[in-house]
């Protein structure tokens, strides 16, 4: 392969990471002020006065979340990573690699689209194709899992798609819903937002629970 297919101009990298930059200060920024899930409406309240969009902020706060999402010593690492290789991924793709559940793979999915420089299309069809896309399925009844770790990581990846979908939903034609139906869309969403939290924490948990009894059997 060509060593500099694909390769970013300096400036191109700079963009991206001051993206990144501001959508973490974003998030942190929120986090900080409204720590936790938040109540229903608080969401749309905030991207109102901060002049962004509701899922815009949503997505800012995941990526600043202290469990969940990047700290500033991940994003330094990053940052190495994208002066290494000539290639940096955007925020987008940042936050799409949040739906890996498991640290070490989403680290190792995450050098390998730096390395091999993977264009965003590329990376979304990696994590679908081992982690689900993040379009709803249709058509044959959904196989469930019977394992804690594979229910808790369907819960979470449902519920961030019914998340995204009723936000669009909102955002293309929620001038001409009801106003009860609206409102109750908002609640439902903040009550998607919370439930893929609460499955994300419950994923680590579990695995942090199976480490520890492996460790003690060895």
């Amino acid at each position: 392969m060509n060593a500099r297919r694909g390769q970013q101009s300096r400036a191109e990298i700079r963009a991206k990471i001051a993206a990144i930059e501001e959508l973490h200060a974003l998030g942190r920024q929120s986090q900080a002020t409204r720590p936790g899930f938040g109540r229903a409406g608080e969401h749309a309240k905030e991207a109102k006065k901060k002049r962004v969009g509701e899922d815009h902020l949503r997505k800012a706060r995941r990526f600043a979340h202290a469990d969940d999402g990047y700290t500033k010593r991940d994003l330094r690492a990053l940052y190495a990573l994208f002066t290494k290789y000539n290639f940096a991924l955007g925020p987008e793709c940042l936050v799409r690699l949040l739906s890996v559940h498991n640290n070490e793979e989403r680290r190792r999915l995450t050098r390998l689209a730096i390395r091999q420089r993977w264009p965003s299309r590329r990376l979304e069809l990696e994590i679908a194709a081992k982690y689900g896309s993040r379009r709803a399925a249709g058509g044959r009844q959904p196989e469930v899992p019977d394992d804690k770790i594979g229910a808790l990581a369907e819960i979470r990846r449902t519920a961030a798609t019914m998340r995204r979908r009723y936000v669009a939903l909102i955002g293309s034609g929620g001038s001409t819903l009801p106003r009860a139906i609206h409102q109750k869309l908002r609640q439902v969403i903040e009550q998607l937002d919370e439930l893929e939290q609460v499955a994300g924490r419950g994923l680590r948990s579990k695995r942090a629970v199976d480490h520890d009894l492996a460790g003690s059997a060895e």
